[in-house]
């Protein structure tokens, strides 16, 4: 990447809104791989945010294997 698209690169994402996570809440906590399993994110937003989307995996890593798991995609 040359030195000039790098720096457009920097500069596009100090663009883009910052979301601080506050506080992230996964229960209930022991549960069996197989349950249900509730996510509460709290967060904050230093600028309004129109058309935003969540997109959350779960990512597996094994010694053999690494394996992200789509949770949720909310469209806008």
């Amino acid at each position: 990447m040359s030195e000039s698209e790098l720096q457009e690169a920097e500069d596009f994402l100090r663009s883009r809104p910052t979301v601080d996570v506050t506080a992230v809440d996964i229960s209930p906590n022991p549960a069996a791989l197989t349950d249900e399993l509730n996510l509460e994110v709290d967060f904050y937003l230093d600028v309004p945010v129109t058309n935003g989307v969540w997109d959350i995996e779960y990512m597996v890593d094994s010694v053999t294997k690494r394996l992200n798991i789509n949770i949720l995609f909310t469209s806008s």
